[in-house]
Formats: structure tokens, C-alpha cells, sequence
């Protein structure tokens, strides 16, 4: 198994993606790209409620949110998901054997969690005034919402992977909870990011969706 590693830079640059082509041929390739968009966009609510249907949510809507069309959330990610196509799209002619685009982590539920962690966050701090709130007070988007947010980008994964040939592997059903967050057990000390036991569950996960065996060559 091999990992494409760069320096954090605050996005992955031409070099590194070019570099997954180039180490593309025969090799199963895994692309985790993206994922934390419900958070970066939505995770303080500055204005009114807002909330869209979702099958996954059996239709239930946060009571007095304004009601948004589905396909305007879609919109809204499209841009933030736009390399994604052409990823997939390099590494499949870069001859890899397959391709596959892996589900990002679901959001954490706890609101008081998240509320600690802000308020110890000069990153947080600045994200609030730059939305004219005081990090002290500042809405953080209901939980409800967030995760359907979350549920909308692996569904448009899903339809780019299958658009270019590749395979989209969702996360486990054992990382989430009753409410379809990540249960606490694989948090990381943040708003976003999990932890090396979530890390070692996603590697069994893949082994297992792609009937890998360790003794029978396979790259990953």
C-alpha cells in the first residue's frame, strides 16, 4: 500500500494530482477528495434556519427553517467538487486497474463538542467576524441539516464517479450513529477531522469492499 503525500498548503496542488496519474498504471487507486464543505460553508448559520427534503431523513424538515429546493444545495457544491471529475478522469487513463472515490467522514453531532472547540479557535474566531458574528454567540447549523448537507456530497461523489467508470465507496455504516454523525469513538480533537481508529476501520472497510486479499499482490 502506498500514500501520495504533500505538504498542507491549504489545497492539494497540480503537482501532487499530476503525480497520482503518473503512478496510476496497475495500481488500485483510492481518492479521497474534498468532504469537509458542509462545515467550511455551513457550520455557523448567520442568517435564518434553512433545511431541504432529503429521502434519507424520511422527509422529517427542522420546524420554522426556511425550505430551500434540493438542487440549489447540489449547485451551491458543484464548484468545490469540480476537480474531482477530472481526478478520477487521470488516474483511469493513467491506466490504473480501478478507481475508486472514497466516502468522507460524516459530521460529529455533539453542539457542545463543537461549541468548546470554537471557542478555543482563533481560526473560528476570525471565521465569525468575517460573517459579522461574535464567536461567543454565533448559531452553529442544527445537526439535522449538516448532516443532510454531508449526505448531499456523497451523493454528487457518487454520480461523478459512476459518470467516469470509477467506483464510490461510501463510508461503513459502523462509523455512524442513530442519527448518521460519526460516533464519538472516532472523533479526532476537532470540529472536522477523525482519528487513526476510524483510519484503520476505512483501510478494513476497502480491503473488504474490493475482496482484496494481502497475499495475492495487490496494490493499493
Amino acid at each position: 500500500m502506498f500514500f501520495l503525500m504533500e505538504e498542507w498548503r491549504g489545497n492539494r496542488t497540480p503537482e501532487y494530482w499530476a503525480a497520482l496519474a503518473e503512478n496510476a498504471r496497475d495500481r488500485i487507486i483510492v481518492i479521497s477528495f474534498n468532504g469537509n464543505q458542509h462545515n467550511a460553508s455551513f457550520l455557523f448559520r448567520s442568517g435564518p434556519a434553512f433545511d431541504f427534503w432529503d429521502a434519507d431523513d424520511r422527509g422529517n424538515l427542522l420546524p420554522g427553517a426556511d425550505v430551500i429546493p434540493r438542487l440549489m444545495v447540489r449547485e451551491f457544491f458543484k464548484p468545490s467538487l469540480a476537480g474531482l471529475d477530472s481526478v478520477v478522469a487521470e488516474a483511469m487513463d493513467g491506466g490504473a486497474a480501478k478507481v475508486i472515490v472514497l466516502g468522507t467522514p460524516p459530521c460529529k453531532g455533539d453542539l457542545d463538542f463543537i461549541r468548546k472547540i470554537v471557542l478555543g479557535s482563533e481560526y473560528f474566531r476570525r471565521a465569525a467576524e468575517k460573517i459579522g458574528c461574535d464567536v461567543e454567540t454565533v448559531a452553529i447549523t442544527d445537526t439535522s441539516v449538516r448532516v443532510k448537507l454531508w449526505g448531499v456530497l456523497q451523493e454528487m461523489m457518487a454520480d461523478i464517479a459512476e459518470k467516469r467508470g470509477a467506483t464510490f465507496v461510501p463510508v461503513p455504516s459502523a462509523v455512524l450513529d442513530g442519527t448518521r454523525c460519526l460516533k464519538s469513538e472516532f472523533w479526532a480533537n476537532d470540529v472536522t477531522h477523525t482519528n487513526a481508529a476510524y483510519g484503520n476501520l476505512i483501510l478494513k472497510h476497502l480491503s473488504l469492499s474490493l475482496n482484496l486479499d494481502e497475499n495475492d499482490g495487490s496494490s493499493l
